[in-house]
């Protein structure tokens, strides 16, 4: 009867074990999962952002690049000779 309790025990402890390095194993996978989540994340909002910024860059130089129109101003009439 001893050795029986004691093989019951030892399988219940091996049993808490396997759940324990199951748990563990679960966790590193979540983990990893939700760092190339955030990674990707991060690299699709920075090209985002590059890509705003270069758009930003452009329509200023080609706003600067731009001829500035003036408006004429009537030509003066020389004075009549008295």
């Amino acid at each position: 009867m001893a050795a029986e309790k004691e093989t019951r025990e030892q399988r219940a402890r091996i049993a808490a074990k396997d759940a324990r390095d199951k748990d563990a194993a679960k966790a590193v996978r979540d983990y990893e999962a939700n760092l190339q989540a955030n990674l990707a994340k991060t690299a699709r909002l920075r090209a985002l952002r590059l890509a705003a910024e270069a758009a930003a860059a452009t329509a200023a130089a080609e706003a600067a690049a731009a001829p500035v129109k003036r408006k004429r101003t009537p030509k003066e009439k020389p004075a009549a000779a008295e």
